[in-house]
């Protein structure tokens, strides 16, 4: 399995300008009426942002780069907690192009554990609904009380102070505890793991099971031995949320926490 930094950190704007209209639905002729440049050129332009990135395929980095933006959007500081921009200017939201932290990209992949919370969702779902931990699902289960509002760990994690050896360490973990069970999965999707100094991002998005098997795949990808191995890693789990948009097309995207011991 190949990891990959995020890919919004090593393209440029002109790169990502064009993935963007590529994800929004345009054609490299569209993009090049619309931008005032050859085909030619939109195509060099794709070619350098897939080299850069290892991602084999334009659309699928395209639709990488709107999911990564997108969800910076969806997480946003409750206006009850604003966050002292001047102590932390860092620590608001995460745009493509502002996180500062080294991320983990796994491609492809699947959401794992969480993304049974979202099966039990018909509808279009707030990604940061308290109604959504009420599931009885093994997921929650496991996590108990431990749970948070995302916002606020979200938050959390960005005004931290890296610790670059303890982040790259934990990273590598998260990820190749995940990713042994993405590949038993069928459901194409990335995911992206950032971490601080005592506390871990995990967020996943992929397409949602679209049969009983995929379902029955993801719940065995999950089991227990991902909790027990991080746990007996020395992590705990402080909470997770999902989200699903309607359709046979739909994404499921989730977001979990994880947390090392105190530092001084």
């Amino acid at each position: 399995m190949r990891t990959e930094q995020d890919p919004s950190l090593v393209l440029n704007q002109h790169e990502l300008d064009v993935l963007r209209l590529l994800a929004s639905g345009h054609t490299a002729k569209s993009i090049a009426e619309r931008s005032g440049l050859s085909v030619n050129a939109v195509n060099d332009r794709l070619r350098e942002a897939r080299r850069k990135t290892g991602v084999g395929s334009s659309r699928e980095l395209a639709r990488l780069i709107a999911t990564q933006e997108n969800w910076a959007e969806k997480i946003e500081v409750p206006s009850g907690a604003p966050v002292d921009q001047t102590e932390h200017p860092e620590a608001g939201l995460p745009t493509a192009r502002s996180i500062r932290r080294k991320a983990v990209i796994v491609v492809p992949a699947v959401i794992l554990a969480l993304s049974v919370i979202a099966w039990h969702q018909h509808s279009k779902v707030n990604p940061f609904d308290p109604a959504i931990t009420a599931t009885t699902d093994l997921v929650i289960e496991a996590l108990g009380s431990s749970i948070q509002d995302p916002r606020t760990l979200h938050a959390a994690l960005k005004a931290e102070q890296l610790d670059p050896v303890w982040a790259e360490r934990m990273e590598t973990l998260l990820t190749r505890t995940y990713a042994p069970a993405l590949t038993k999965t069928s459901l194409a999707g990335a995911v992206r793991v950032q971490c601080g100094r005592t506390l871990c991002e995990v967020y996943a998005v992929h397409h949602q099971p679209s049969s009983s098997t995929e379902e029955v795949r993801l719940k065995q990808a999950l089991g227990a031995p991902i909790f027990r191995n991080l746990e007996e890693a020395g992590l705990v789990n402080r909470g997770l949320n999902t989200s699903s948009d309607d359709g046979p097309n739909g994404r499921l995207s989730f977001v979990t926490y994880w947390q090392g011991p105190p530092r001084p």
